[in-house]
């Protein structure tokens, strides 16, 4: 049998548990968790955030479930877009409105994808590592991407969540312009929501 002798000993360090609707922004954000951890002098030894899914028939061939482990997560930014025109009225439209002008750049920006980045990321790890629970010929793709990378990024894009893994993602995802119908605007603005991937940067998106 075995038995502990109960101690008046502590942990030598403390597990903060954190939980927040929130993450990001708002009263309840992450944010104001770090400011209050730097107020009280704590200092972290690592963060363990929220898991990952048990991928069940989710990516094709791969043959029964597989629980991922987060060891990254994609980087995170948004851009304005704005643009600003002479006012006008409906009975007198000018040539270009700031509603067009915008909405042709926002176009441009949906019709021109960030460059291919499959296998330059952790995705590359996780794939060769269920490289031996997929199915023929997918098993042997898995276990060489440093040649097939390419050809399974045309095939991963061609769905918004294999897209997501190959590439920094752009979604439009705010619109603003116009108060009235008879009434040209004279602005217009526009969201973009940019998910940046692992092997990429800030400054390589603002390069694009």
């Amino acid at each position: 049998a075995y038995s502990q002798q109960p101690t008046d000993s502590r942990p030598c360090m403390s597990s903060p548990l954190c939980s927040v609707a929130l993450k990001v922004h708002g009263l309840q954000g992450a944010q104001n968790i770090v400011a209050l951890l730097q107020s009280r002098g704590a200092r972290l030894a690592f963060v363990l955030d929220e898991g990952m899914a048990v991928l069940d028939g989710v990516i094709g061939g791969l043959q029964g479930p597989a629980a991922i482990i987060a060891i990254s997560e994609k980087g995170h930014a948004s851009v304005k877009l704005s643009v600003t025109t002479a006012p006008g009225h409906s009975s007198m439209p000018l040539g270009q409105s700031s509603i067009g002008i915008l909405s042709a750049a926002v176009t441009r920006l949906e019709q021109n994808l960030m460059p291919r980045m499959l296998g330059l990321g952790p995705e590359r790890g996780t794939f060769e590592h269920l490289a031996h629970k997929f199915v023929f010929p997918l098993k042997f793709i898995m276990s060489n991407l440093w040649l097939f990378s390419p050809l399974l990024a045309r095939v991963m894009e061609l769905k918004p969540d294999g897209n997501a893994f190959v590439r920094t993602t752009t979604a439009v995802t705010m619109f603003h312009s116009g108060v009235k119908l008879n009434i040209i605007p004279p602005y217009a603005e526009a969201f973009v929501n940019l998910r940046i991937h692992s092997a990429h940067s800030l400054q390589g998106v603002r390069a694009l």
